[in-house]
């Protein structure tokens, strides 16, 4: 039997990893490079109404999506593979 790709933590999971892919939850580290592309207005044309995103407006929305895995038990995740 392949071994299962979740990795379980306090009986819930918040890691996905393959050999090529890692989905996890947010971290402080993942706020500047976050907002470094929040930044680029030709990565933002493509979101929402297109405006550009600052490192605070960037970490209030990880605080909302961290907030989202704290009372719902799910929420969006940081794809691993984005900074490396």
């Amino acid at each position: 039997m392949a071994e299962s790709p979740f990795v379980i933590q306090n009986d819930r999971m918040v890691t996905l990893e393959t050999p090529r892919l890692i989905l996890r939850r947010w971290r402080e580290e993942d706020v500047a490079p976050m907002a470094a592309v929040n930044a680029d207005p030709e990565v933002m044309r493509w979101i929402r109404d297109g405006s550009v995103r600052d490192e605070q407006q960037t970490r209030g929305g990880v605080r909302a999506w961290e907030s989202e895995w704290e009372s719902q038990g799910f929420g969006l995740f940081v794809f691993g593979g984005m900074y490396v």
